[in-house]
């Protein structure tokens, strides 16, 4: 059984539609790019399997769950994780504090047990550790006490996806992990989240406008047009597909685009 399975997924805005029938299978452990033209209806299908947005039709089964309709929060405890084209952050925090959120069960959370440190203080002392652990992996130790205002972009989105290390997720949804971040920055990312994946078996499909990173890292690519799959398959593959040479570099080759 795949880990995410969609079956006629559709979103409707009034007369527009902005998924129209998605099918679509990842197994557990995949790292797959989403590609597209703008107003292809990637962000939305994130909505949708997130939580975030209610699907017109279809269905969606998740961990041998069906799942939609269900709130993003009961979605994310399930194991399915979503970040945003900007990173959505407390930037009233630390980025130690950022990393402490996620866990379950946390006892000082409770009104029964916050009064009484001596029933949480390990605990926390424990996922402190965790968290300063998960940082160090991701090169952020050094800035675990710091605001994430003073994070830069590529930082912030690096703290997003340590941030999920802190919960149970199994599939992640990263919306643009190198938009508006330097090149060598969002190969640092992308670096980080193949080791991420391979050393935990977590599922990603990433959304990423630039090819030319996407295409190194990714174990095939699926594309969408005008809210449909219309291709899916190896980075080379897909970038010879006529289909999504016309829909998404408009009838140039992948070189020629750019």
């Amino acid at each position: 059984m795949a880990l995410l399975e969609v079956k006629g997924l559709q979103k409707d805005f009034g007369g527009a539609t902005a998924v129209a029938g998605v099918d679509l299978a990842l197994e557990a452990g995949e790292f797959v790019g989403l590609i597209g033209p703008n107003g292809s209806g990637k962000t939305t299908l994130f909505n949708l399997l997130s939580g975030v947005m209610k699907p017109t039709k279809g269905e969606i089964h998740f961990d041998g769950q069906r799942i939609d309709g269900w709130p993003p929060d009961r979605i994310f405890h399930a194991g399915l994780v979503r970040t945003f084209q900007v990173p959505r952050l407390f930037r009233n925090m630390t980025t130690l504090e950022n990393m402490l959120l996620p866990p379950e069960g946390q006892l000082g959370e409770s009104p029964w047990h916050a009064l009484w440190p001596k029933r949480w203080r390990a605990q926390e002392l424990q996922l402190a550790e965790k968290a300063r652990a998960v940082l160090e992996t991701f090169k952020l130790d050094h800035a675990a006490l710091q605001g994430t205002t003073e994070l830069s972009g590529g930082q912030m989105k690096l703290l997003e996806a340590a941030r999920s290390l802190m919960g149970k997720a199994k599939l992640l949804l990263f919306d643009e992990p190198a938009a508006g971040v330097a090149p060598a920055l969002a190969r640092r990312v992308f670096d980080q989240l193949r080791r991420m994946q391979r050393e935990t078996g977590m599922t990603l499909l990433v959304i990423e406008h630039r090819l030319d990173v996407l295409f190194e890292y990714v174990d095939y690519v699926i594309v969408m047009d005008r809210g449909r799959i219309i291709a899916r398959g190896k980075p080379a593959e897909v970038a010879r597909d006529p289909r999504v040479i016309e829909a998404y570099f408009g009838g140039t080759s992948v070189g020629e685009a750019g």
